[in-house]
């Protein structure tokens, strides 16, 4: 409910008026009772008192709720004289978060990681101070059906974050002693950032650990990964069309005033075309993921706004930002268009408990998804439509198959099987268009020698990413275990020699002494595999898991395989909002925690 604020009732008469004497009598006192507002009863004496509390403290209002909940909670548990009786202060409250909720926590996932199969996500960083922090997650299997991951470490680290500081580090807190060895035999690899002391090749923490454990499957994150992509292809493209992101961007970020003129023509543009949104413009954050593409479409969102507040308030080069015919506009869309097409994937990777099967489905379509742009992936004999569907699990599949061949890495540019793959120039144009149809309106009126440099530009921009994908992501990597796990799906006769091949590598989870017994399971699929294959493919929309399960009696080491394949690592996204949400729970005020 909304109150008018009198000129002569402050914030403090009222906490204090709302304290000292109830809601009630300030209610009579300023005839706000004649207003049908409020009724004298404790309920409204009660809410003021509640709000008193959240606003001297200065804490969030959506707490209410919780903290309503709470009360409530603890009427049935304790009366009202123990409650009267009870105290405690910030010292208890430090040491309960700390040495005891924080200590149980920890405990109890590291006694289920010696049962269960696990990966780790690390990753450093600061919480509201110099103070460094590794933190550690770890991916698991709940009940042998869910994957879930959990902060399970915070550890404090001196001065030195050498590869070698953070391996020991590591080692100690999580395969010391004689239960450390239990959870060793259950460790499957680990994700990092694109850090040295994380993933160089010899001085590295997760080669270090690869080198004492040689089935580790070590993943470089794919969100950063496709961030550093994404950056390089936005640093090919034509600088002064980036800088003019980067420009508004910057202009209203550093003025509020700025800000509120810009509203003010929106507001006048809105009056005639209620189209135009009234928005303000989005920082740009050159660290932060996606904040590129958030402040490139809201340029042009805000184009027709921004117009006239340049013609107005700019300088000179500002001015020509938006000309009608001039060649931004059309080059800014084909930026968000480009843009879009990887930031799709970066939000995709960031889920947190993605399933292993629909991980290795992203990967493909990802690099479906730019190489369909630059080749013609079907025969002109195939039926299955000229343009993959993301959804589509079957055709992305097939149509990988025919991208395989160009993402071994002995193909380059220069070899006649890339070469022949290729779309020409106008099929590559014609395609772009159909994906892109809006685009085909700024193109209008624009003389020859602009639209072959729009496409141009277009074209290098999916090259240089599809090249960068064909490196970095793990499908032609021998160290990599991610696209064998295809095997479970028993799409064809090399499916049974995959499995056979994780089996091999992954000796924690297959003994070298029940191997033959593993290959007896495997040579059963010969005459099982279509049986069993056709469930799988009949339930694309969840895990093979789920089919295996239903098959343990009969296939119980393929089965024990698959639940260990589930918590492969492949993110460090959940680490990322382990820090946001601890800058709130350990702030400077907490620094003893």
């Amino acid at each position: 409910m909304k109150v008018q604020k009198k000129k002569n009732l402050s914030l403090n008469s009222v906490l204090e008026r709302t304290q000292d004497q109830g809601s009630c009598e300030l209610v009579e006192h300023e005839g706000l009772h004649q207003k049908n507002i409020f009724k004298k009863d404790d309920k409204i004496a009660f809410r003021f008192q509640m709000a008193a509390f959240l606003m001297q403290n200065n804490l969030p209002f959506n707490l209410s709720e919780k903290l309503m909940e709470f009360i409530k909670g603890l009427l049935p548990l304790h009366s009202a004289e123990k409650i009267q009786s009870f105290t405690i202060n910030r010292n208890h409250v430090s040491a309960i978060a700390s040495e005891c909720i924080g200590e149980y926590l920890q405990k109890k996932y590291l006694n289920i990681l010696e049962n269960t199969y696990f990966s780790i996500a690390i990753d450093e960083g600061s919480i509201k101070g110099n103070i460094e922090y590794l933190a550690i997650n770890a991916r698991f299997l709940e009940n042998e059906s869910e994957v879930t991951t959990k902060l399970i470490g915070l550890i404090e680290m001196g001065a030195s974050s050498t590869g070698e500081t953070l391996y020991n580090t590591l080692n100690a807190f999580l395969f010391s002693g004689e239960d450390g060895n239990k959870r060793k035999k259950m460790f499957m690899g680990i994700a990092a950032d694109g850090a040295p002391n994380m993933i160089s090749l010899v001085k590295g923490v997760t080669n270090r650990f690869k080198a004492e454990i040689p089935y580790l499957e070590i993943t470089h994150d794919f969100c950063h990964v496709l961030n550093l992509i994404l950056r390089e292809c936005i640093g090919n493209f034509p600088q002064e069309y980036v800088t003019i992101v980067d420009d508004i961007a910057a202009t209203f970020s550093r003025s509020p005033q700025k800000t509120v003129k810009l509203r003010t023509f929106l507001v006048q543009l809105n009056v005639t075309d209620q189209n135009i949104k009234l928005l303000s413009m989005k920082k740009y954050v050159k660290n932060r993921w996606s904040s590129f593409q958030e402040c490139l479409e809201r340029v042009l969102e805000l184009t027709l706004g921004l117009k006239q507040y340049f013609e107005v308030n700019g300088i000179p080069k500002q001015r020509e930002y938006f000309k009608e015919d001039g060649p931004n506009i059309a080059m800014l869309q084909l930026l968000l268009c480009l843009v879009n097409k990887l930031n799709h994937y970066i939000i995709t990777f960031q889920e947190e408990n993605m399933d292993i099967q629909k991980v290795v489905r992203k990967l493909k379509q990802c690099a479906l998804g730019v190489g369909e742009f630059l080749f013609n992936i079907l025969d002109t004999q195939d039926q299955k439509g000229e343009k993959f569907e993301e959804e589509s699990f079957v055709d992305s599949d097939y149509m990988f198959d025919k991208l395989r061949l160009l993402i071994a890495k002995d193909i380059t540019k220069d070899s006649d099987s890339y070469k022949n793959s290729s779309r020409s120039e106008v099929q590559f144009q014609s395609f772009f268009l159909d994906a892109y149809p809006h685009l085909k309106v700024f193109l209008e009126n624009k003389d020859s020698q602009f639209c072959n440099n729009f496409f141009k530009v277009a074209h290098e921009f999916l090259e240089t990413a599809f090249e960068r994908i064909k490196k970095e992501f793990p499908f032609t990597d021998s160290d990599s275990c991610l696209m064998c796990v295809d095997g479970f799906l028993l799409r064809n006769k090399s499916s049974l020699e995959t499995l056979k091949t994780l089996a091999a590598r992954f000796d924690n989870v297959i003994p070298k002494e029940h191997f033959s017994k593993f290959n007896e399971e495997v040579n059963d699929l010969v005459h099982e595999g279509k049986r069993i294959g056709k469930k799988v493919n009949d339930t694309l929309t969840s895990s093979f898991l789920s089919v295996w399960k239903q098959e343990r009696d009969s296939f119980g080491m393929i089965y024990k395989l698959a639940l260990a394949m589930q918590v492969l690592p492949f993110s460090t996204v959940s680490l990322e909002r382990s820090f946001s949400v601890l800058t709130d729970i350990k702030t400077i005020k907490r620094n003893r925690l």
